[in-house]
Formats: C-alpha cells, sequence, structure tokens
C-alpha cells in the first residue's frame, strides 16, 4: 500500500508539473478566469452589466477571482501563474486528507491519500484547472479534517471555521453550500447543539458577502447571471454520464448508510444518528449535483467536490466493522481505487495528446511578436472561423497580460448566445467606433 500511494502522488507531481509548465491552456473557461482576475487587479469589474460596452463576465463567485488574483498579483501575468491556484489548492486538498487520516492505522492512511489521488487523476483536467472545482474539494477536504480533529480552540470557534470554509465554497460557486451541508449536520448532531448551525449559518453568510463591499465585484451584475442559467435545458446525455461516474462517489456513501439502517433498530434511530444523517445529506446533494450537471457547458466534475466526504465515508465504514473483518473492508477500498486508476488510463492519455508544446510556443511567440511590431497599439484576439482558430484564442491572455484590453470574452458569448442574449447596443457600438485598434 506504501508503494502504490508514494508511486500515485509521484505521479500527481508529474502531472501538475507537467500542466504548469504548459504555455497554454486546456479549456476555454481558464483563459477567461485568468483574464477577469488579472484586470480585476487592476480595478475592472469582474461583473460588467449585460447591457454595457463589455462583455467578460461569468457565474463563478467572487473568491475564484481573488484567489487567482492573488497569484497573478504575486507572480506577474503569465500561463503558469494564471493556473497555479488550481494546480496548488488541488495538492493542498491531499495534504489535509492525509492529515484528517494520520492517527488512524497506516494501512487506512495510505488507502484515503490513494482514493485522492486517483479521485484527481480520474476528472483531469477539471481537478486541477483554475475554474472554482479543486478549490472546492479543498475546502470540503479542509472542513473534514476539522470536522474530525478540530482545532485547538473552545468549541464554537470549529463552527466559526466550519461556516467561513462553506461560505467561502458560496463564494466560489452558488451551490457551494450541497458540498458542506453534510459536515455541518453531522458536527451539529454530534455536538448536541442547535446554536451550531445558527453560527456557521450566519458566518457563511457573511464571508460570502464579504467580496462584494469591493466595487470590482458587483453583486446585482452577478444575480443577473442566474436567470440565464436557469433557461439552459438539461440534457438527458449529461445525466447518464453524470451517474456513471458518480457511482465512484456514492458507493462508500451507500456503503456506510447500509451499515448504519442495519445497526439500528428503527428509522427514528436512523434520523438520529449523525453517520446515517451524514452520508443522507450527501446523497441527497449528490443527486441535486447530478442535475446541476445535466445543464450543457456542466458535466460530471460537478461531483467532484464531494470526493473527500466519500472518502471519509470509506475510512468509517472500515472502522465500523469489526478487526476480523476490516482486511476485507480495506480490499473493497483498494478495489475501488483500483476501478478508478484503470478507467483514468484513457482520460491521461487524453490529457498528454492534448499539451500541444510546439503549437503553444508558436502562439505565443506570434502574439509577442505582433505586439512588438505595433507599440502603444491596443490589440484584442478575435475568435476567427473555425473551431481550430477559436482554440488559438486560449492564449488571449498574452495579450491581456502584456495591457492590452479585455472587453470582450466570446466563450462566454457562446453561453449567452445559445439561450438567445444578444451583444448590447454599448458592445456593437464599441466595433463599429474601433475602440480597440487591432483584432
Amino acid at each position: 500500500m506504501i508503494v502504490t500511494a508514494f508511486s500515485a502522488v509521484f505521479y500527481l507531481l508529474v502531472m501538475l508539473g507537467s500542466y504548469g509548465l504548459y504555455d497554454g491552456y486546456l479549456d476555454h473557461g481558464e483563459p477567461i478566469v485568468a483574464a477577469a482576475a488579472f484586470k480585476m487587479l487592476t480595478g475592472a469589474s469582474v461583473y460588467p452589466s449585460f447591457d454595457g460596452p463589455n462583455f467578460t463576465s461569468n457565474v463563478y463567485g467572487p473568491y475564484l477571482y481573488l484567489v487567482n488574483g492573488f497569484f497573478l498579483g504575486v507572480f506577474g501575468g503569465s500561463a503558469w501563474s494564471g493556473k497555479i491556484a488550481g494546480l496548488v489548492t488541488i495538492l493542498l486538498s491531499v495534504f489535509f486528507v492525509w492529515r484528517s487520516y494520520r492517527a488512524l492505522p497506516q494501512r487506512l492512511m495510505l488507502l484515503a491519500v490513494n482514493l485522492m489521488v486517483a479521485f484527481i487523476v480520474l476528472f483531469v483536467p477539471y481537478s486541477i484547472w483554475n475554474r472554482p472545482d479543486p478549490m472546492l474539494v479543498m475546502l470540503v477536504a479542509a472542513s473534514v479534517l476539522v470536522m474530525r480533529e478540530g482545532i485547538s480552540l473552545p468549541r464554537w470557534a470549529n463552527w466559526v471555521v466550519l461556516g467561513a470554509l462553506g461560505g467561502i465554497g458560496l463564494g466560489l460557486k452558488i451551490y457551494g453550500p450541497l458540498f458542506f451541508i453534510p459536515v455541518g449536520m453531522y458536527v451539529a448532531l454530534r455536538d448536541k447543539s442547535i446554536i451550531s448551525l445558527l453560527v456557521m449559518t450566519v458566518v457563511g453568510f457573511a464571508t460570502a458577502l464579504l467580496p462584494f463591499m469591493m466595487h470590482e465585484f458587483p453583486l446585482a451584475n452577478l444575480l443577473a447571471w442566474f436567470s440565464v442559467v436557469a433557461e439552459k435545458p438539461n440534457d438527458g446525455e449529461m445525466v447518464t454520464k453524470a451517474l456513471r461516474y458518480g457511482m465512484f462517489f456514492l458507493f462508500p456513501v451507500i456503503l456506510l448508510l447500509g451499515q448504519r439502517m442495519v445497526t439500528l433498530k428503527s428509522p427514528g434511530e436512523c434520523i438520529r444518528d449523525t453517520e446515517a444523517v451524514y452520508a443522507l445529506l450527501t446523497l441527497l446533494g449528490a443527486g441535486l449535483c447530478v442535475m446541476l450537471a445535466a445543464k450543457p457547458g456542466a458535466g460530471m466534475y460537478y461531483l467532484l467536490p464531494f470526493a473527500p466526504l466519500s472518502i471519509d465515508m470509506m475510512m468509517r465504514s472500515i472502522n465500523n466493522v469489526r478487526a476480523e473483518k476490516q482486511v476485507r473492508a480495506i480490499t473493497t477500498g483498494a478495489i475501488l481505487v483500483a476501478a478508478m486508476m484503470v478507467t483514468a488510463v484513457p482520460v491521461q492519455k487524453r490529457f498528454f495528446r492534448a499539451l500541444d508544446w510546439d503549437r503553444t510556443t508558436s502562439i505565443k511567440m506570434d502574439l509577442h511578436s505582433i505586439m512588438h511590431a505595433n507599440p502603444g497599439k491596443t490589440i484584442q484576439m478575435a475568435v476567427g472561423s473555425t473551431i481550430a482558430g477559436y482554440h488559438n484564442t486560449l492564449q488571449k491572455t498574452e495579450l491581456v497580460y502584456a495591457g492590452n484590453p479585455y472587453t470582450v470574452d466570446f466563450g462566454v458569448m457562446i453561453e449567452t448566445s445559445y439561450i438567445g442574449i444578444l451583444p448590447s447596443d454599448a458592445m456593437v457600438q464599441s466595433f463599429t467606433g474601433c475602440t480597440t485598434d487591432i483584432w
């Protein structure tokens, strides 16, 4: 077990290092986030109005831009600093998982680490990009650590910390609380305190709302996005895919819930049992997430932040069996790791094949030569007329990092045009008035 754990972590570091050094992005959402976070550092609004001249906003919460902006501010604008937030936070999630179970027998701790790495490699690139998902994984892993071990402060301080973690989760994605509610209810039942729920809720909402005190995050403009998202239809094929991958998350949850239902004498006891409620709320949250994952532009990776909860329930289900049956239970966990690792093989092949080093280097050199040949001119990157041309725009951040304007993002426009939202008159006038010198 120790050999597989070290091998898994080593492979994870190689994978993270490869993407960190890569001069481009694999998803069109990443440069959208990086460009908006970089412009935020100069005071630009992250959520421009739909009827204004700029069209760069999206539905992610302010903490995503604050975290990415921190790294861009410290290290300067570059492809790697625009991605480092996702790489660092997903690595921290592995650390928090190790920290949560280091007091358990070594084979259990190593199994937990193997499970976390397996979830990460199976969901590449979603698990390592600069969008909210790896950050949510880290926050949930941190909340599990606080739930299991607490902090060296009064009991109420743990409630405050858990509330703050959930609030940051809400400030990353509107449905972020789904991943923290099971932990919060577990702690409230364990501590036999309704006040704990009140503390966590108040602290959570206060933490989520805090960034909106900054002018870069106009709340009304962000809220306008949710009516847009609500208009997206569900995709049955996406539901099927989410459920298929969701079984990796749900197996430990169902296992723990089944154990508790067999052990408890009545349904009433089940409602009062901390582990049963913990598993039930996770199951409910995962079901809601599957429905959200069925929206166009979404995907099965929406379930990824449940990984630390799933791992925790696997550890609990193993601990709940008698000593003579623990070997069988650990073997079950190892089979789950093996199943995910085998399933991840084609995922990893696609990931490394997608890292087109020569192409991204060529595009970067091309963009810098254009800027060098046109000093003092404002330059933006248009969308092109082919899919291959659109893929070139994933490196538009090279222009933004050099100080050029970022007034329209065609990746965002793909989302809105799909449901019939037209460009504003002000934006059309900015094109016809040639406010940007070169496209």
